[in-house]
């Protein structure tokens, strides 16, 4: 229920009935372009064995605002959230080189870098153990506080939820 609560929400998938407001617009009518640049998800799977840089795959958040390829601004926010996530070492490495851990932390800068109004994370968590899902909520916590960002967290932990979200439902 909870993944599916989620993609509904992003326009993944119709209702079946009613209607699903964002912000006061109907989400249905909201283009698609518009939906990516204000709204981040991370799947429960978030970052795969891509065949690219951590550096690659986190520019890839700023695809939504690329017209011809990656500018300067896109270069420089990318290094910026690759700094502020800790992972400023991994930058040249192969993301199929990293650990769990890593790759969603990487999967965290990617949604970070788009500098959307809403972060949306399906159990980021769930396959990590307890000191990696600390750092990677506190990360989530930290980054979203600083940059004024609303975060959706799904988490099947109520401890965790309780300790690093404001509200939980």
């Amino acid at each position: 229920g909870k993944t599916t609560l989620l993609r509904l929400l992003l326009g993944l998938l119709r209702p079946t009935s009613g209607k699903i407001m964002f912000e006061g617009q109907h989400l249905a009518g909201m283009p698609i372009r518009e939906r990516a640049l204000r709204i981040a998800y991370v799947p429960q799977e978030a970052m795969p064995r891509f065949p690219m840089t951590v550096f690659e795959a986190v520019l890839l958040g700023r695809k939504p605002h690329m017209r011809w390829g990656p500018g300067k601004d896109d270069l420089a926010r990318t290094a910026s959230v690759l700094g502020r996530m800790g992972l400023e070492a991994l930058a040249q490495k192969p993301v199929a080189n990293l650990s769990g851990g890593q790759r969603q932390k990487v999967a965290l800068a990617r949604a970070f870098v788009q500098g959307t109004d809403w972060i949306m994370l399906d159990e980021p968590v769930s396959n990590l153990d307890l000191r990696h899902q600390l750092e990677v909520l506190q990360l989530v916590r930290d980054a979203a506080d600083n940059n004024n960002i609303g975060v959706l967290l799904s988490l099947h932990d109520i401890n965790l939820a309780a300790r690093y979200a404001h509200k939980v439902a």
